[in-house]
């Protein structure tokens, strides 16, 4: 994934967007709408879904642009925005329980466990150990599959999450910490003892 948190052109890029430069505008929206399309694909699984929202973030990105205080705090304005219109969303269609993660590709979970190539045999307890972890994933709140994912995917820090989430960073790595304890019980509940 490219960085573009201290990228000096990238920040001098959007501070051309908010000044209203209608090119940097556009480069703006291309280099931001496929982090953001990832984003909300990992949230909500439907790719439907993902369209919509990413759609009405951009738009209230691009609207509210000029309110922006400081281009180095961009990515958490973004985040909050995408936070605010997926609160609103299950909010109003109250489908909050209805989301799975399986989207998280296999490959992107077995980095997580442990390889021994030299064993064959761990392949069936790999497969079975990804499919436990992406259920539990799924079953959890959707804040903390936010922040999960923030962290986790988006390479966000504990700050610009809780910028993000208008929180402090402790209560940001709070709810991560509750979210990896609740993958941990249940991975353990459901007969997964070795990761």
């Amino acid at each position: 994934m490219v960085s573009y948190e201290k990228d000096s052109e990238f920040l001098l890029l959007v501070q051309k967007a908010r000044q209203g430069d209608r090119a940097g505008m556009d480069k703006l929206v291309r280099l931001v709408e496929p982090r953001l399309r990832a984003h909300f694909l990992r949230i909500t699984l439907d790719i439907d879904l993902t369209g919509d929202l990413t759609q009405e973030t951009m738009l209230r990105m691009i609207k509210h642009l000029r309110r922006l205080e400081s281009t180095d705090s961009f990515w958490p304005w973004v985040f909050r925005i995408a936070s605010n219109i997926t609160k609103d969303h299950y909010r109003d269609k109250q489908r909050r329980t209805a989301m799975r993660f399986s989207a998280m590709e296999e490959h992107q979970v077995e980095s997580v466990l442990k390889d021994d190539s030299a064993r064959p045999e761990l392949g069936a307890y790999r497969r079975e150990a990804c499919s436990m972890l992406n259920n539990a994933i799924s079953a959890l709140k959707q804040q903390h599959r936010q922040v999960l994912t923030m962290r986790c995917f988006d390479n966000m820090s504990y700050a610009q999450i809780g910028e993000s989430f208008g929180c402090t960073e402790v209560a940001a790595r709070t709810t991560l910490s509750r979210a990896k304890k609740f993958i941990g019980e249940y991975l353990q509940k459901n007969g997964l003892t070795r990761i």
